[in-house]
């Protein structure tokens, strides 16, 4: 259940991008999940784990029944195969969470097809445009011609640095969508990032703020959009995100258990000392690339193509 809660409360955090405290709010609920060494199985074990509110522990109560009830039969129908089926499509549009889905298949929509524009608001409709082109996986070919475009455009910006992270970066032959982790002294840098891609490549805006872009782009004319994250990080964190957002899930949860283990916290932002009092002190050492942060941990370095596998194993050195 855990997997599942995580992807329902990472979609309350997409529906509320526009809204700074409360993106910051679920992120800190979400990395807390993330951290749990149980598995949710019922309602009643919100209560054991702390930093989640009332109202967020209403909301994740409130799925759960919702996910039993799709199990069960949605609004009087015996059996729940389609509803499950389209409940699936809705949620995998960006944009559209738990609480939307629900809402139209209550309303008796049956198909991603159906006319329920309606009820979707801008950044929904947004989704929904480009539903089936995010259904099919990204070729690493493809995604190679992406970053030798994105290439020539940092170029222009001097001082810029950036790495597409994901899954690409691990090695793998195909993605989900595209992401972007940038860096440069200046903390505005933004903006001039997305002007210099251009609107020819840079499709729609799902999100933007002063760090981070969702969207969509495209290659070239008539090809596929694609799905794009673009996330500014500061200098000195650089290195941390670029590890975080690289993945995979397994060797972070790994990687992030050892280190509590050495009394040390590490997340996308920086490597912490934790006190007694649980309270995080910044670690005083200059961290300029990831083999930094392993060696100063006394860990042996991983290529970001060996840090798929289940089987990782991180050792000491």
């Amino acid at each position: 259940m855990n997997a599942e809660i995580l992807r329902f409360l990472n979609d309350l955090k997409v529906e509320n991008s526009v809204n700074k405290h409360r993106v910051i709010a679920y992120c800190k609920i979400i990395s807390t999940i993330k951290m749990l060494t149980f598995e949710i199985t019922d309602k009643t074990d919100l209560t054991k784990i702390k930093g989640i509110g009332a109202k967020t522990q209403e909301k994740i109560r409130d799925f759960i029944n919702s996910k039993d009830k799709i199990s069960d039969g949605i609004a009087g129908h015996p059996k729940a195969n389609d509803d499950t089926t389209f409940y699936n499509e809705l949620m995998s549009v960006t944009g559209v969470g738990h609480v939307k889905a629900m809402s139209i298949i209550t309303k008796g929509y049956k198909s991603i097809d159906d006319d329920f524009h309606h009820l979707l608001n801008n950044k929904q409709r947004i989704g929904i445009k480009y539903y089936k082109s995010d259904a099919v996986r990204i070729p690493r070919t493809e995604i190679d011609d992406h970053d030798k475009y994105i290439s020539e455009k940092m170029a222009m910006i001097s001082g810029a640095e950036y790495r597409i992270v994901g899954s690409y970066r691990r090695g793998k032959n195909d993605s989900g969508d595209i992401d972007l982790i940038i860096t440069h002294n200046n903390y505005n840098i933004l903006n001039e990032v997305l002007k210099n891609l251009g609107c020819s490549y840079l499709l729609d805006n799902f999100a933007h703020g002063e760090k981070k872009f969702m969207g969509w782009c495209r290659i070239c004319e008539g090809a596929m959009p694609r799905r794009i994250d673009i996330l500014f990080t500061k200098k000195d964190e650089y290195p941390f995100a670029l590890m975080y957002f690289t993945g995979s899930n397994t060797f972070n949860k790994r990687l992030r258990s050892m280190m509590l283990r050495k009394g040390m916290r590490l997340n996308e932002y920086g490597l912490y000392k934790v006190g007694p009092d649980k309270q995080l002190t910044p670690i005083p050492h200059t961290f300029n690339t990831e083999r930094d942060i392993f060696e100063y941990s006394n860990i042996e370095y991983l290529e970001p193509c060996d840090r798929e596998a289940e089987n990782i194993i991180i050792k000491m050195i």
